[in-house]
């Protein structure tokens, strides 16, 4: 029991210096913030309320940087602090859901350095929100049984991947359908969200997303590691870079291992112990069947 005692106490110790650098930062951006903010020239209400809707994204775990960021860069460029206090109301609002809020200020952030009409950025961020409730519709239906988020920050992770495949094109009938083939190979989360984000990286290199989807089914179905998916992603850029097609790039990685058993592969292969076999046949990871 004292030894229990001693352990807890130095853990309370050690945790209050992390704890007050969060909070001496988190002040110090605020701070930073006020001082910006009275170098503009919004008047005292607006100045008010910026600082007001800043200090609760902060404590709805928005990140500093970003809070400062769309305040900082759109005072900048001139925009009209009505329209920053909405931005930062959508993102506080799409936290208060329990949904991540990068995607939608990627797309504010965007906006904002690219000079982008106020009202242009908030109908684009508004559409970017509702793509991020669908896909944490998607990933919430996917995280059953099996197949659930194991560590904190894996579900955020995997609607953030969800979104961008939508963005890219995906159907969420594909991605749902992926997600209930992860269910039945008794993948981890953390696998179904890795192997999105490998959709689509390859959609957004450029492979047509039917053989991104083909793709991103083998790797499932297979039973991928995470590092040979990266290994995937790296040789369909190998390939690309040689001058092969995107579907001549997947029949060779489709077919390559069985080829490699007889010496005649002379395609891009997986190292030994790499996690993922030569092309789509080869070892896989961990408890791969």
């Amino acid at each position: 029991m004292m030894r229990r005692w001693i352990y807890l106490s130095i853990a309370i110790v050690c945790s209050v210096p992390i704890l007050s650098f969060a909070a001496q930062t988190e002040q110090d951006a605020y701070q930073e913030l006020r001082r910006r903010l009275e170098r503009t020239p919004y008047s005292a209400q607006e100045q008010r309320v910026l600082m007001a809707k800043s200090r609760l994204a902060m404590e709805r775990g928005i990140a500093s940087g970003d809070v400062m960021a769309v305040v900082r860069e759109g005072s900048a460029r001139g925009m009209d602090a009505r329209y920053l206090e909405r931005f930062l109301t959508m993102a506080i609002e799409t936290e208060q859901e329990g949904l991540p809020s990068r995607p939608v200020l990627n797309k504010i952030q965007q906006g904002i350095a690219k000079g982008i009409p106020e009202q242009r950025i908030y109908d684009v961020a508004l559409r970017t929100r509702d793509v991020v409730k669908s896909a944490g519709e998607v990933v919430d239906s996917v995280a059953q049984d099996k197949t659930r988020p194991e560590a904190p920050g894996e579900r955020r992770r995997g609607i953030e991947s969800v979104s961008v495949a939508f963005e890219a094109g995906i159907p969420a009938r594909e991605i749902t359908e992926l997600g209930q083939k992860a269910v039945e190979k008794g993948l981890p989360f953390s696998r179904f969200a890795r192997v999105i984000e490998s959709l689509s990286n390859l959609r957004e290199a450029g492979m047509p997303p039917d053989l991104a989807v083909r793709t991103a089914r083998r790797l499932v179905i297979l039973n991928y590691s995470e590092k040979g998916i990266a290994r995937t992603e790296q040789e369909f850029l190998i390939m690309r870079k040689n001058g092969m097609s995107w579907q001549e790039a997947f029949t060779r990685m489709q077919s390559g291992a069985e080829q490699g058993l007889h010496g005649r592969n002379r395609g891009p292969m997986h190292g030994s112990g790499a996690g993922g076999g030569a092309g789509f046949r080869g070892g896989h990871g961990k408890g791969g069947k």
